[in-house]
């Protein structure tokens, strides 16, 4: 069994790569599709690409896609674990 912490810290980068990697398309106009590299992102991370804490492998994915962590385990808690993007605001 992966201790939770381990489990917790991953799923925090593969947030944070998911919101950096969205921060790159809109930033560049890129669509769902788009795949952004590792040397795309590098500069968006203040302190770099984060590593998995398990020892994992990240992927990053198309814009409209999840990452992933090669332990699948902590991709299974991470996707259980994701907050609901907020609805837009509706207008009048």
């Amino acid at each position: 069994m992966v201790p939770e912490a381990l489990l917790m810290g991953c799923a925090n980068h593969l947030h944070q790569i998911d919101a950096t990697k969205k921060r790159w398309a809109r930033q560049r106009g890129a669509g769902l599709k788009d795949t952004p590299t590792w040397d795309d992102l590098d500069s968006l991370f203040r302190n770099g690409p984060p590593k998995c804490p398990g020892g994992g492998t990240y992927t990053i994915g198309a814009v409209g896609e999840l990452p992933e962590c090669s332990i699948a385990e902590h991709n299974e808690y991470f996707k259980a674990h994701l907050e609901a993007e907020p609805a837009p605001a509706a207008t009048k």
